[in-house]
């Protein structure tokens, strides 16, 4: 939350979660967001993406599926790189780290 000159503005938690997954999604070589599927998230949510909010600060934990025959260290570093660079433009928020796991290979 931030106070400002008029008020306050408070960002849903899904949006975060939401934003989190769309950039993602975004990266070349990521097949999926574990728990996210047609801008929706399902009953998987809580064990696939998690955004911890302090101040205006942020740990992001993403579960991904990646395509067959990419290099996945690769789509993790850059899923990483991506996350952290729309969430903190998108939101200004900072971001501490952002833990990507690869749970399978599509």
């Amino acid at each position: 939350m931030s106070d400002f000159k008029n008020g306050s503005v408070k960002i849903s938690n899904d949006i975060i979660d939401q934003l989190v997954a769309e950039s993602a999604l975004k990266v070349e070589g990521v097949h999926s967001v574990i728990g996210y599927r047609n801008g929706k998230f399902d009953g998987r949510k809580k064990e696939a993406l998690i955004a911890n909010v302090e101040d205006n600060s942020m740990q992001i934990k993403v579960t991904i599926v990646v395509k067959a025959g990419e290099n996945v260290y690769e789509v993790a570093e850059n899923v990483q790189k991506n996350v952290k660079e729309q969430i903190h433009t998108i939101l200004a928020f900072d971001i501490d780290h952002v833990d990507v796991f690869v749970k399978d290979i599509a």
